[in-house]
């Protein structure tokens, strides 16, 4: 398990990939912490870097979302990550 960073989804999606991630977890319990990946939570369409896979009602009622990371498209420059 990793850390998700505190940025934007592009930046979160390329930290993923250099460190071999290859599935994101979205928990409503970290809505309020990173709002910036909260709406995937919401969305019923998603990034292309995301392929939804499974939605579930976690035993404390909060909604968790699972979505594989797809593999890199190299025809174009990756976002920074600090």
């Amino acid at each position: 398990m990793h850390p998700l960073p505190n940025e934007e989804l592009p930046a979160v999606v390329h930290y993923a990939r250099q460190h071999g991630i290859e599935y994101l977890v979205v928990d409503e319990f970290f809505s309020p912490t990173r709002p910036h990946v909260a709406f995937l939570l919401e969305e019923d369409r998603f990034p292309e870097d995301l392929r939804f896979l499974h939605e579930e009602k976690a035993s404390n009622g909060r909604k968790v979302r699972i979505f594989r990371i797809e593999k890199e498209d190299v025809s174009g420059p990756a976002p920074p990550v600090e």
